[in-house]
């Protein structure tokens, strides 16, 4: 047994020098130890007193205990209070000194440090803990399964998740509804569809909350068969009176265009709650009922409802869709009362719905107030402006935006270029290309069709043409492009050839098409041409187009043809101050006086303004016919 040798002054070097040695080789690593064994125990105490700080700085003064002396003197109560104040790493350093079967780790200490992983979406440590389990020989039951499952979908790691799911031995209906719920929070609905299909066809008993997931991934893709089936299984198990059932199911009729069935589902709901009133508000703004939605705002405020950003965003939408300014602003009104929070979302609704109003000035109140703004606000107030004929405010704030740090997206851009188009702007429009092509932009063929139509308006028709040849794939878009820059070059001919070659190719024409075609015919005088085209719009929704009537009209009065020019515009269902002007145009081209004026006093009743030079135009006719 070593003894203590005590020093003395009167000792010679050489001697202190060897005593040192002893004292080193021999009594330092016992006091090491032992003052190791004193911080473990204040370690435990400061644990039990709950000084999270304290206890943080002991563990790691402590170097996780030594040769294994921190697992044998940690039990799983200590563990579970460490994770419990927030030491998950501190935790999961525990995890290195229980690596040996039989151990006193359990199922609790898993599932306590699986679940800190899961709040704070710790995917390494979660994964660690995994491993641990699997290393130590450890088997989870299905419940620590299921934690497990969590953890890999709350971290965003589906195949992982997916792995474990298909190697459980044993699978509840937890299970099932877990990975279902996974796959429809990512976006992979079709995925989240063909496992509830295999969940139902095994004869796993299903319950509300795989329903609720199923039916939401039915919703996102509009799988209305599948949908009507999974109602019937409701109906047979007896969930018809769930509230987030309901709603999900009048979610999934609107959304794939069945607002009667959305209606009869709605109607039956014992109560209702802001998201079933979202839902069939939703859906009747989707297939175009925008009035509908309206009076379901009233009914839904009368019953004390109160809306969220959801509902808000639904109804300005509707408001947008039938420029419905008043109610509108009724919307705007509301969100001010109810102290719905205006996040950017409410606040893209809103600039949506006054440009498309008309209200430029408004929209840009809304814009600036915003605390906020995304890239999707701020493409909003762009594309607004565009829209509008604001070519100029619409460039600015684009440049506004850039010194902002916000990232454009492929909208923004179309918006901008569009603002390009209008001022005839090609050096801004070549600037905004450069940085199309310098950031690498995901191909988009609406984007590309944008830059066809601004070198075209501006007269580059040969590079306008290098663009359109470079697209993939040439839609209608596209193809509209390409032919409405050759007409407005006078390149009409050359605008009839591309026209029959995009037919020919199978691609629909659409009214802007159209329009553009029957500009180039009015131009050329090509008046069989012209009556082809229009027997082609006659067999197509767009028959009743004001634009596409506009351009008959021109095309037939510029031909001679008033008669027929007369007949489409007597056929029209609405008329724009366009369609007047045409008409009146075309009676005095071809000396009709008499007729020009009896339209245009015919116009003035109707509550159109017609443009001063139309008015002179007019009198000027009727003044040298009875000279």
């Amino acid at each position: 047994m070593a003894m203590a040798i005590p020093f003395s002054p009167a000792l010679p070097q050489c001697q202190k020098h060897h005593h040192c040695c002893i004292y080193h080789q021999i009594y330092e690593p016992v006091v090491r130890i032992e003052n190791k064994r004193k911080k473990m125990k204040l370690f435990a105490g400061l644990m039990l007193e709950g000084n999270n700080q304290a206890l943080k700085n002991n563990l790691h003064t402590t170097d996780n205990a030594v040769n294994g002396g921190f697992g044998k003197n940690v039990n799983k109560k200590d563990v579970k209070k460490i994770v419990k104040v927030g030491l998950l790493k501190e935790a999961l350093e525990i995890l290195h000194y229980t690596e040996q079967p039989g151990m006193w780790l359990d199922a609790t200490v898993y599932a306590s440090l699986l679940q800190t992983c899961i709040d704070v979406k710790a995917w390494p440590e979660g994964q660690r803990v995994h491993a641990h389990m699997i290393k130590t020989g450890f088997k989870p039951g299905v419940i620590l399964s299921n934690i497990i499952l969590t953890m890999y979908i709350k971290c965003g790691r589906l195949l992982d998740a997916r792995q474990m799911f298909d190697k459980m031995c044993q699978r509840n209906t937890v299970s099932w509804a877990t990975m279902i719920s996974g796959y429809a929070q990512n976006g992979l609905a079709e995925e989240a569809l063909r496992l509830f299909y295999r969940m139902h066809c095994g004869g796993v008993e299903l319950n509300a909350f795989t329903f609720v997931k199923a039916v939401r991934a039915m919703a996102e893709v509009d799988d209305l068969e599948f949908g009507r089936q999974a109602h019937g299984l409701i109906i047979k198990s007896g969930f018809v009176s769930n509230l987030f059932l309901e709603s999900g199911l009048v979610d999934l009729y609107g959304k794939c265009g069945k607002i009667v069935d959305a209606f009869q589902v709605f109607d039956r709901m014992p109560e209702r709650d802001v998201v079933s009133w979202t839902a069939m508000i939703a859906g009747c703004v989707k297939q175009g009922h925008g009035e509908e939605a309206l009076i379901l705002f009233c009914q839904m405020q009368s019953q004390g409802v109160q809306p969220n950003q959801f509902t808000v965003a639904s109804l300005l939408k509707a408001c947008a869709e039938v420029r419905a300014l008043r109610e509108g602003k009724q919307v705007h009104a509301a969100i001010i009362r109810t102290k719905v929070r205006p996040d950017a979302h409410v606040g893209s609704a809103l600039v949506d719905m006054y440009v498309k109003c008309g209200c430029v000035l408004d929209a840009r109140q809304v814009f600036d107030r915003m605390h906020t703004r995304n890239n999707v606000l701020w493409t909003a107030m762009i594309a607004g402006y565009a829209q509008n004929g604001c070519g100029e405010e619409a460039i600015a704030l684009f440049r506004q935006m850039q010194r902002a740090g916000i990232k454009a997206n492929n909208f923004t851009l179309v918006s901008v270029l569009r603002a390009c188009v209008l001022l005839e702007a090609l050096k801004h429009g070549k600037q905004v290309h450069a940085r199309i092509v310098k950031t690498e932009y995901e191909p988009n063929t609406h984007l590309w069709s944008t830059l066809v139509g601004l070198y075209g308006k501006c007269g580059d028709m040969e590079y306008a043409g290098r663009l359109f040849a470079g697209i993939p794939i040439h839609d209608v878009v596209s193809w509209t492009a390409r032919i409405m820059g050759c007409v407005q070059q006078g390149l009409n001919e050359e605008a009839l050839v591309l026209f029959e070659q995009m037919r020919r190719e199978g691609v629909k024409p659409n009214q802007f098409t159209y329009t553009s075609v029957l500009r180039a015919c009015a131009s050329l005088e090509a008046l069989e041409q012209g009556k082809q085209i229009h027997g082609s719009i006659n067999k197509t929704q767009f028959e009743s187009n004001v634009y596409v009537g506009s351009a008959l009209i021109d095309l037939y009065a510029k031909c001679g043809s008033l008669v027929q020019a007369q007949y489409v515009f007597d056929s029209m269902p609405s008329r724009n101050t366009v369609s007047w002007n045409v008409i009146i145009l075309g009676y005095l081209r071809h000396r009709y006086s008499k007729e020009a004026l009896k339209l245009l006093y015919r116009m003035l009743e109707s509550g159109m303004k017609p443009e001063e030079s139309i008015v002179i135009s007019v009198l000027n006719a009727c003044g040298s016919s009875h000279s």
